[in-house]
């Protein structure tokens, strides 16, 4: 029962894209290092803020080039670290990112949960209801390093974007990423 609910709310089962080799310069390089659509520790990742923390935070490069024979192939990694309180996980929704065109103003968003592969299946329903007693004082944690092109709809053009995600009531700190498409 509780496994479903991991899998649910908060266990990022990725499929690595099949987006071809990635041709793009990240600023600082680390970030062309990144597994992206994983839920795996990497050197771009965030630190562990401890275990009495609750919050989201998120790194993401300062920059990023691209070829624009490329753009519809871009890869913009965002790496993640999120905690919560299993109470507040249940009452949201998944995970959802921000992107904010600094120029325009406009913000495009998406929610971070892979599709479901085989949506004729039926989800198995838990033994008996959850009771939110039982699950006081219980956190649930996870790193996250989306492709954000993958789960936000933008265009990738050259321009600078304020990112940031909100989950369980909680917003992260915003991390502005410049894509300079040429």
């Amino acid at each position: 029962m509780l496994f479903f609910l991991f899998a649910l709310l908060g266990a990022f089962a990725y499929g690595q894209g099949s987006k071809e080799e990635n041709t793009m310069k990240y600023y600082p390089d680390i970030f062309s290092s990144v597994p992206v659509n994983t839920s795996e520790i990497n050197a771009c990742s965030p630190k562990d803020p401890g275990v009495d923390w609750l919050g989201l935070v998120i790194r993401a490069p300062l920059k990023i080039e691209i070829a624009a024979e490329d753009a519809d192939k871009a890869v913009v990694p965002l790496c993640g670290f999120y905690q919560v309180e299993m109470t507040d996980a249940l009452k949201s929704p998944s995970p959802r990112i921000y992107v904010k065109n600094t120029d325009s103003g406009h913000i495009y968003e998406g929610g971070l949960l892979d599709r479901d592969e085989n949506p004729q299946e039926p989800l198995p329903l838990p033994e008996e209801p959850l009771d939110p007693a039982d699950l006081k004082d219980m956190l649930l944690g996870s790193w996250f390093n989306p492709d954000l092109t993958d789960y936000v709809s933008f265009p990738v053009t050259s321009a600078v974007y304020e990112i940031y995600v909100e989950y369980a009531g909680m917003q992260s700190n915003k991390v502005r990423v410049e894509l300079t498409v040429q």
